[in-house]
């Protein structure tokens, strides 16, 4: 026995055990992840759910758990679901609990639309009438369904020209200016050798903002051309919400769609989560700002530190010369591995950015500041 401890073959398979509950600790917490993010783009169907009191609710069940009961003599478990009603901007809320013995009848009507907008949330209920110029197109559900569905993709397309102009074009006029007044301000008015030049750019202002006169003008024809649609829609209360079609991102009938075709929306929507830019205070839209900027940190600072921390690796290891300032830097290198990342990311705020970064503004980019 004594001998079998010698080998070290059982603290081999001590390592390798740990090792093995590591990675299903691993994956098992990745596939939790993935059930539960991947399914949140999943177009689940809309129940409307009609109350033994008579109240009735429409929106998706996002959620089911078990609660204590504890208003008779003996506590008892009961279950309640989850309801995401949308329409926040009737109810003043998006979600709403509801416990399972209130509940008289659930039904899926096929006529029920999920529409997603721009601002205030999902909206759910059923397409009455929609206008063109305040002249009616349709006037009850079955032919609203059918004139949405040839309007969306006329208001997306101006949507998408309005956004173009207002990143691109807008946004090139507006760096330019912003660059010629940066210029300007740098400038001296009393000093003659700086008069021509203030002249030269002031005229580029002028010209700029010509060009941005012109956008703006575009800008104001396409704004009208996507207001000229309102949709109207009724909730299950039959309370009515009349709204313009431009701010529709998405409008979608679930109950009615076939598992092909709600497979289809979930990689349109999984798509527009990775690629598109956040809306609605981060709350909806996309999150490719944030990997696009956490990809070019990870490439750029790869490609500076990982050449240096490299050859002053090989450097400690092979060629320098044991003596005081080894010893110094291996006990440097030793502490830091033990310091959380966070401290060095206060210092590296308050040195390189606040103090460094700071005094560089000062002397080079004066004319920027208060803006770094």
């Amino acid at each position: 026995m004594k001998n079998f401890w010698k080998t070290g073959d059982p603290f081999v398979w001590l390592t390798g055990t740990a090792l093995m509950f590591s990675l299903i600790a691993i994956f098992t917490l990745l596939f939790l992840i993935a059930s539960k993010g991947l399914g949140f783009f999943w177009p689940s169907d809309i129940a409307q759910v009609e109350l033994i009191d008579g109240t009735e609710y429409l929106g998706q069940i996002s959620g089911r758990e078990k609660i204590k009961d504890l208003s008779g003599e003996k506590s008892s478990i009961r279950t309640r679901v989850q309801l995401k009603v949308g329409n926040r901007d009737i109810y003043g809320f998006d979600f709403i609990w509801i416990d399972e013995d209130k509940i008289k009848s659930i039904t899926y009507p096929e006529d029920a639309y999920l529409i997603e907008r721009l601002e205030w949330g999902n909206m759910y209920g059923f397409v009455t009438e929609i206008k063109e110029n305040n002249t009616i197109l349709s006037g009850s559900i079955k032919s609203s369904i059918s004139t949405l569905n040839e309007i969306l993709p006329y208001t997306t397309k101006k949507y998408r020209e309005i956004k173009e102009i207002e990143k691109h074009d807008i946004g090139d006029i507006n760096y330019e200016m912003e660059s010629i007044r940066l210029k300007l301000k740098g400038l001296d008015k009393s000093n003659p050798e700086d008069q021509e030049k203030i002249w030269n750019l002031q005229n580029r202002i002028k010209a700029e903002e010509g060009k941005f006169r012109v956008e703006e003008q575009k800008l104001t024809l396409l704004y009208k051309e996507l207001g000229k649609y309102e949709v109207t829609l009724n909730t299950v209360e039959n309370q009515t919400k009349e709204f313009s079609a431009g701010i529709i991102v998405r409008a979608y009938r679930p109950n009615s769609m076939g598992t092909f075709s709600k497979f289809a929306l979930y990689l349109e929507k999984f798509w527009e989560f990775v690629s598109d830019d956040p809306r609605e205070a981060n709350t909806e839209g996309g999150i490719f700002p944030a990997i696009f900027g956490t990809i070019m940190m990870v490439m750029i600072m790869s490609v500076v530190v990982l050449p240096f921390g490299v050859l002053a690796a090989l450097y400690l290891r092979e060629y320098a010369n044991q003596g005081p300032f080894v010893r110094t830097v291996r006990i440097c290198v030793n502490n830091l591995a033990g310091v959380p990342s966070i401290v060095f990311g206060v210092f590296a705020v308050g040195f390189f950015i606040y103090g460094i970064g700071g005094t560089i503004d000062q002397v080079f980019f004066s004319e920027s500041l208060p803006n770094p």
